[in-house]
């Protein structure tokens, strides 16, 4: 595409790694916010709690808030993960390395058809991150096919 030719690899490369980490802030941050409310969270630990025949009155009084705690913990260290390696993933993407060109592709097209699902439910709220997520599938659609543009010509090594 003559789009893709006037702004060259280099620009691409770039673009793309910001439209990826912005997509990463964005996911992050909406799953943050459905995690941290624990109203959202409190019916699904009651059905995990109904399948072993417990109820709310058989637990001490501060399991709920143990347990959203360490949700939260894992939540932080699974967010830190997936930042150091997108890091690294985004690091060997500008290098061209086959395996980092492979990823973000893969990324980028699921990206592009699962971000409006995630989006939808969500765009007639007036504070939420909707419409942040339905224009972050524009931006992976963008990176996705970028790559048909750039695929001869970049010099990819193992």
């Amino acid at each position: 595409m003559k789009h893709f030719e006037k702004i060259g690899l280099k620009s691409y490369k770039l673009l793309s790694i910001l439209f990826c980490a912005l997509g990463d802030i964005i996911v992050l941050t909406y799953l943050w916010q459905k995690f941290s409310n624990f109203n959202n969270i409190k019916p699904l630990i009651m059905l995990n709690l109904k399948l072993y025949n417990l109820s709310e009155r058989d637990l001490p009084q501060s399991f709920f808030k143990e347990i959203h705690q360490v949700m939260m913990n894992t939540l932080s260290i699974t967010c830190i993960l997936i930042v150091i390696f997108h890091a690294v993933i985004y690091f060997f993407f500008y290098r061209e390395k086959k395996s980092a060109w492979l990823y973000v592709k893969i990324l980028t097209l699921l990206g592009a058809l699962g971000s409006p699902l995630l989006a939808l439910p969500h765009i007639q709220q007036p504070i939420s991150l909707g419409f942040s997520i339905l224009l972050l599938s524009f931006l992976y659609l963008w990176v996705f096919v970028g790559f048909f543009s750039f695929e001869a010509k970049r010099g990819t090594t193992n």
